[in-house]
């Protein structure tokens, strides 16, 4: 291209929101228009992409042996899919665009197998998806780029595994024989549900029962990066310094009404395996008066995606993704393939 063109790209998809289940078609349209000037291209290409980011740290030492810790940003990809949407003829050397408006729809299957979107397409760690439109000119030129994240969601659906759905039984004790006794309804949830169930609360000794906490905590492994988030934390009101003898009463927490990803365990790849593990914890942490007599009792819980409804119909309540839905080409800036750690928007490339 030269100084005088003006390349605009955008993608549209054909629904209003960009979030899809594993297994459905990623399809929409292009629009590319060209203000000014005569393009020559060697073709058009749509990537589909689907990738996890980690970090790594090693420790280096300088000359004066002071050592510091440097953090590596790396990325591994899970799904390449590249469509061809324009190329030249067996009678072109070269696309030849014109000024004007141009315009190719696409469409793109899902693997059914996927893990889910996790955390901010920019941030470390990820999970991530975008299609990538580049329009590829020779060697020595730049490329102009477009890119829009998506939100993909495995289908977990929550009549996969009966024994998830029927009650169980929980317990843990202290030292001073202090024991907690519950049965959780079912295992299994669905954003917005509430879980309920019963406690029993059996204290001998009549030790004072402070309190009782009951967090829902979710668990993630990308790569060799581990971290959990607490979703909620409350405290029950069964207990409030009080040394009865026994206690029995109901507890309810209700599942935050936000598009959360499903439990979930991935172990494959495209080109290099990749280990994306997301899990839920329900917690019940009780604190008793005196040394050492603390206790928790985690229950692990099973949150599922609506995969009972059209995703098309699916309004994500968290900010999952941004995407910026048009670029536009200007010679004096420099939008080759690269990436950055952390990258912006507009350098992600394939590298692993």
């Amino acid at each position: 291209m030269g100084s005088n063109h003006s390349v605009q790209i955008n993608i549209h998809l054909d629904r209003a929101n960009s979030f899809y289940f594993a297994g459905e078609t990623v399809s929409g349209t292009i629009n590319v228009r060209i203000s000014a000037g005569q393009i020559k291209l060697d073709e058009i290409l749509l990537l589909l992409a689907g990738e996890s980011g980690y970090t790594t740290t090693h420790t280096v030492t300088d000359s004066n042996g002071s050592t510091s810790v440097v953090i590596n940003y790396l990325t591994k990809s899970f799904l390449k899919t590249t469509t061809i949407i324009e190329s030249p003829s067996s009678e072109q050397k070269k696309l030849i665009y014109n000024p004007g408006s141009y315009s190719w729809h696409f469409d793109i299957p899902l693997p059914s197998q996927l893990p889910p979107s996790l955390n901010q397409p920019q941030s470390y760690p990820h999970v991530r998806y975008y299609l990538k439109l580049v329009m590829d000119k020779p060697w020595y030129k730049r490329n102009a780029t477009e890119i829009l994240y998506l939100t993909v969601f495995p289908r977990m659906d929550l009549l996969h595994d009966a024994h998830l759905l029927t009650p169980t039984l929980f317990s843990n004790h202290n030292r001073n024989d202090v024991t907690l006794k519950g049965t959780i309804h079912k295992l299994a949830y669905l954003p917005g549900e509430i879980i309920t169930g019963t406690l029993e609360i059996i204290n001998p000794r009549r030790s004072v029962l402070k309190q009782i906490k009951l967090l829902l905590i979710q668990h993630y492994k990308i790569e060799c990066n581990t971290k959990q988030e607490k979703l909620v934390d409350i405290i029950l009101p069964i207990v409030d310094h009080r040394n009865d003898e026994y206690i029995m009463d109901k507890f309810s927490l209700t599942v935050p009404s936000i598009p959360l990803p499903p439990s979930y365990d991935f172990h494959d790849g495209y080109d290099h395996k990749t280990h994306v593990n997301i899990h839920y914890n329900l917690e019940f942490q009780v604190k008793i008066e005196g040394m050492f007599t603390n206790f928790d009792i985690p229950v692990p819980i099973t949150i599922a995606s609506i995969s009972d409804m059209n995703s098309n119909n699916y309004e994500p309540h968290q900010n999952i993704n941004f995407s910026q839905n048009s670029l536009s080409y200007y010679p004096e800036i420099d939008i080759d393939d690269k990436t950055n750690p952390p990258p912006s928007y507009n350098s992600i490339a394939f590298h692993d």
